[in-house]
Formats: structure tokens, C-alpha cells, sequence
């Protein structure tokens, strides 16, 4: 436990002691935090009394926290071919459920399958999880390692695969990634 405080303690002190360029890093921050407290609080003046603490702790956890390593890397050109097909999908979900609301009777064949990921990076794996549960129609019920658990309104399993096949491509391609090339069960 001490070592873990040590560890801390020497890794603030050396963010602390910052040179010219730290320092406006640090400004930087802190006018977004102060920038996102105003937001938050309306334009209004009067939670203004607590501010300061709760930007302070937001600035000090910054560096006694270590960074966690994310791998947010996204190819232009992917997300260039994945926001015209996000918003198809999302524009024709939409259209779907528009169109089952007005009918009298609504047909829905729910069903649940687990769906094995492909994509080594566990960003886009996050990414892609949460993509599907964005897409009308469809949730990710459960996440553990590459297996994702995905719960639908409609449709056969072998076109919901292939559906899902098809975004998880697409979000291979938004972060630079090639599939993985394993047999499908």
C-alpha cells in the first residue's frame, strides 16, 4: 500500500514540476473544466462558491491517476465510409419503427445470440458494442472478452450475423484494424 502512495506521490511531483509547455497544457485545462462548470451550471453565477474545489480535484486527479493507455486511433477515411453507413442504418431504424407504430399489429420475433468478435483492439471492441446498441432494433445484452451477447427485435439469426459481420467490418476500418481472420462458428 505505502509502495503504491510512493509511486503516486513521485509521479505527481514530477507532472508538478512542470516547464513552459506543461504550464499551458495545465491552463488549457483548466479553462476546459472552469469552460464545462459554466456549461453545466447554466451561464448562472451562484454555484460559482464550490467551483474552484471541484475543478482543483479535477486537475489534481489528473496527475496522481496514471493515464490509463487508450488506442483511440480512428482512420479518417474509415470514418469517412462508417458515418454515411451509421447514418443509413440509423435513418432506416428509425423509418422501421415509424412504420410498425402506426400498424395495427406489430411483428416482432425477438431473439438473443452470441456474437464472436473479431477486432483485437479492445477499444474498438467497446466501440463496436455500444455501436450496435445505438442501431434501432438491436442491443448488446452482455460483453465478456470477444463474445458479445446481442438481443434482437426481428429477424433470422444468419442475417442478423451477417448484419453484425458487416458494422463490425466497418468499425475495423474506422479504427485501422484488420479482422481478425478466424472460422466462424
Amino acid at each position: 500500500m505505502l509502495t503504491y502512495f510512493y509511486a503516486a506521490y513521485a509521479s505527481m511531483a514530477a507532472k508538478f514540476s512542470m516547464g513552459l509547455h506543461d504550464a499551458g497544457a495545465f491552463l488549457r485545462r483548466l479553462a476546459v473544466l472552469a469552460g464545462l462548470w459554466w456549461i453545466l451550471d447554466e451561464g448562472r453565477m451562484d454555484g460559482w462558491w464550490f467551483a474552484p474545489a471541484i475543478i482543483a480535484g479535477a486537475l489534481l486527479i489528473q496527475y496522481v491517476l496514471p493515464a490509463a493507455e487508450s488506442r483511440w486511433g480512428w482512420s479518417a477515411v474509415g470514418a469517412l465510409r462508417f458515418i454515411p453507413y451509421f447514418l443509413k442504418q440509423s435513418i432506416h431504424g428509425g423509418w422501421d419503427v415509424s412504420r410498425r407504430a402506426f400498424l395495427r399489429e406489430i411483428s416482432l420475433d425477438p431473439s438473443m445470440f452470441e456474437y464472436p468478435s473479431r477486432l483485437s483492439n479492445p477499444t474498438a471492441r467497446l466501440f463496436f458494442t455500444h455501436v450496435i446498441s445505438l442501431l434501432p432494433g438491436t442491443l448488446s445484452a452482455d460483453a465478456r472478452g470477444n463474445t458479445i451477447r446481442i438481443h434482437a427485435l426481428t429477424g433470422a439469426e444468419p442475417e442478423l450475423r451477417a448484419s453484425a459481420e458487416l458494422l463490425e467490418a466497418r468499425v475495423a476500418d474506422l479504427f485501422g484494424e484488420t479482422l481478425a481472420s478466424e472460422a466462424r462458428s
